[in-house]
């Protein structure tokens, strides 16, 4: 961007440059962001959201607050981040025609500007936050830009000579770099052996090392090697260093130009109040801290530089110090900042104010957008820029205007309600649980009010103690409130979609809860969800998109190589032509699956059935969508792109080994055509044979069992033999034994 402003006395006509601060601080008087309400809501909203106490807290009472607000921000951002966060591409330009050109650079705008936000320094965060202001307060801006950072670098190299000087020098002149600077050179005391003495040194050692028998090539023969051989060298007075040696260090500048992207907080964006879009408002900007060294470094002079006023650091006296005192409150947790800068000219910050104004600044009478950046009444930068390079979201759109609202604020009354009502029924319940008691006279008040586990109170009379002292009981009222907190619940979740299925509710009410009843509940939540989701694709998201594109094609004027799918695809913005828009791409995941596994199966039938209406390359097409579903990010990994001719060719090669393999079993059978029948006869043989033997073992396994059987019978038989034959045996022998009494007796009696 030129910087080159006009003094006052080189207008011919038109405005001045007093003239043009005049209207640029008339119309930032104009903007929201000094509209007390409407900083008011995003302060009373930014304190709901936190859960801040609302300021009539009464001591010694409940000071609860409830996290409505925060309840459906959380819950929106998990679908947002879902839908807008995922692997696959958040929008795609729409070609215009049908012609090859056409369609080309449609593809490389969604590629490169997908590839350019996924490839900021925190895409993420920078996304979340954006989504995330967008649903807590009434507007969140985000800003596109291109940034030409510098960086310095220096390199270190020692005993280098001037040959190698040459060669680091051009080593360093790169595509970004400005200047290559010799910061120091600092000759080395010793000199440098000459490549044609180390190459002699080299022979020398490898002749040596032959002739004691070691094999040896001269890649083996390192520098020290060298080095030492050339020191001893020297000592025998041979001269072989004639090349000075130096330690230099070479410093480079560096200039990075590459489209950046940084959120701006809410109380730093400017926008008309009566604004309908961006587009139509008569200023849109944002105020910009920046180091005086970083103004510096883009150009500017430092004269100029010097005459702009250092940034205030105290937040009582700053502009929008509502909004930042909370948020230095949440951060902290206490209402006081300290200043982190170091204290040098280079890192003090400037207060700027980056404007895009319309205005008629050359006198033609017609109004045109310009670049306008101001630090207090200096004019930085004046030229005529016919964009304005910034998206807006607000979760909730109003009719004609361009600050719409948020989810939060959808749920402010039901938060103060629920608050109210849950404090009152823990005071309730602190009442009940601590009830009050009221006594006369005769009792001693010290040791009531002295509540210690199993204490005394000292009574004095002989009446009753019921006489004396009376508890006070206080109705417990908290059934009612949670009826009350239910009925909040539901009336939040006509508001905002978040329902809760039985918070609240009891068993009876519950079984009334027919299934249809609770799915119709949950779809139409669902729905406002998805309706935020698509106003921020259709506004901010779009702008972005679209935005980004623009600024590539007017301000990058070389080839880009970006990778797409793990490919390397290169880019040159500046021979965009068309005006292509973009169309966002939010899909149910899970029906996208199924439709495309159905839309396969139609694909594959049409094929099978060599119908015209469908190819292989429209089937290849469906599937690496299906892989770009998963979330994966290269469809080539499974399946073969028909673009690529070697992936093809390998496909085709291997189906040929195939049928190849295959016409040659088939070419064996032709060439022996007895050859089955061979194999008939020879399987019938073996069928014989294992009969044969089948009915072999049946015949021995029938031998033995007949054997078995005769044996057992054989030994059945003995052993009915052998005892009869033992009790013939034993009758026999008690006859004997009998004989033997008798005789004995006989005997005796004699």
């Amino acid at each position: 961007m030129s910087k080159e402003i006009k003094k006052d006395d080189e207008v011919e006509k038109g405005l001045t440059n007093s003239e043009l601060v005049a209207l640029a601080n008339q119309a930032k008087s104009k903007s929201v962001n000094n509209n007390t309400e409407y900083l008011g809501v995003n302060e009373k909203i930014l304190d709901q959201y936190l859960s801040n106490p609302y300021g009539d807290e009464v001591e010694g009472q409940s000071s609860v607050v409830t996290s409505d607000v925060s309840d459906t921000v959380e819950a929106d951002m998990t679908s947002m981040v879902r839908m807008f966060l995922s692997a696959n591409n958040i929008v795609e330009f729409v070609p215009l025609s049908n012609s090859e050109e056409d369609v080309r650079e449609a593809r490389e705008k969604s590629e490169f500007v997908n590839h350019t936000i996924k490839n900021q320094d925190d895409p993420f965060k920078t996304l979340h936050d954006w989504m995330k202001s967008g649903l807590i307060q009434k507007s969140a801006a985000i800003k596109y830009f291109i940034d030409k950072a510098i960086e310095v670098d220096e390199f270190h190299y020692t005993e280098v000579d001037e040959s190698e000087l040459t060669i680091i020098e051009e080593s360093l002149d790169k595509k970004d770099v400005r200047s290559i600077d010799i910061v120091s050179r600092t000759e080395s005391e010793e000199k440098a052996l000459s490549n044609e003495a180390k190459n002699e040194i080299s022979e020398f050692l490898m002749a040596g090392a032959q002739a004691a028998g070691i094999p040896i090539t001269p890649d083996q023969i390192t520098e020290e090697q060298i080095e030492e051989m050339a020191n001893q060298l020297e000592a025998d007075g041979q001269v072989l260093r004639d090349l000075p040696t130096f330690d230099v260090t070479f410093r480079t500048i560096t200039e990075i130009q590459k489209i950046k992207i940084i959120g701006i907080p809410t109380e730093d964006f400017i926008i008309s109040e009566d604004a309908t879009s961006k587009n139509d408002a008569e200023v849109v900007g944002d105020m910009v801290k920046k180091s005086r060294g970083s103004l510096l470094a883009e150009g500017f002079d430092r004269d100029l530089i010097d005459s702009i006023p250092t940034a205030s650091t105290d937040n009582d006296n700053a502009k929008f110090s509502s909004i930042e005192r909370i948020r230095n409150k949440a951060a902290t947790g206490s209402g006081s900042t300290t200043s982190g800068n170091i204290n040098s000219w280079a890192s003090e910050e400037v207060e700027l104010f980056d404007l895009y104004m319309k205005v008629d600044f050359d006198g033609d009478g017609i109004a045109e957008r310009r670049h306008i950046l101001m630090a207090g009444n200096e004019i930085l930068v004046n030229e005529i820029f016919n964009h304005v390079p910034y998206a807006l979201l607000s979760s909730i759109l109003m009719p004609y205007e361009a600050i719409g609202r948020s989810r939060a604020e959808l749920a402010q009354t039901t938060q103060r309600v629920k608050s109210v009502t849950t404090r009152q029924m823990l005071n309730n319940l602190y009442m009940s649980n601590n009830s009050r008691i009221a006594a006369n006279e005769n009792v001693d008040l010290d040791d009531l009010t002295n509540v210690v586990p199993n204490g005394i109170i000292r009574v004095e009379g002989d009446n009753p103690i019921n006489n004396d002292i009376i508890p006070v009981t206080t109705q417990f009222t908290g059934d009612k409130s949670l009826l009350i907190l239910q009925h909040l619940d539901n009336s939040r979740a006509n508001s905002t979609g978040g329902f809760i299925a039985n918070q609240g509710l009891d068993k009876d009410a519950v079984s009334k809860e027919t299934a249809t009843r609770f799915e119709g509940v949950a779809e139409a939540g669902a729905a406002k969800t998805e309706l935020v989701g698509r106003v921020y694709a259709e506004t901010g998201f779009k702008d972005l998109f679209e935005g980004i594109a623009w600024m590539a094609s007017q301000y990058i004027d070389e080839d880009l190589d970006i990778m797409v799918l793990g490919k390397s695809v290169t880019i040159n913005p500046e021979n965009w032509e068309k005006n292509h828009k973009t169309q966002p791409k939010i899909v149910n995941e899970e029906k996208m699956m199924s439709d495309l596994q159905a839309l396969y199966g139609i694909q594959s039938q049409l094929l099978a059935e060599q119908s015209p209406l469908t190819d292989q390359a429209k089937r290849g097409n469906t599937l690496a969508m299906m892989v770009k579903g998963l979330g994966l990010p290269r469809a080539d990994v499974f399946f073969n792109d028909l673009n690529q001719p070697e992936q093809v060719l390998q496909a085709q090669v291997e189906q040929l080994t195939s049928q190849n393999q295959q016409m040659q079993a088939a070419l064996e059978q032709v060439e022996n055509p007895l050859k089955e029948a061979e194999e008939i006869k020879a399987n019938a043989a073996l069928i014989n044979a294992q009969s044969k033997q089948n009915s072999e073992a049946a015949k021995l396994q029938e031998q033995q069992r007949q054997f078995d059987l005769k044996f057992a019978q054989q030994a059945e038989q003995f052993n009915k033999e052998l005892a009869e034959k033992q009790s013939q045996f034993d009758d026999e022998l008690a006859q004997k034994q009998t004989e033997l009494v008798v005789n004995n007796k006989g005997n005796g009696a004699e």
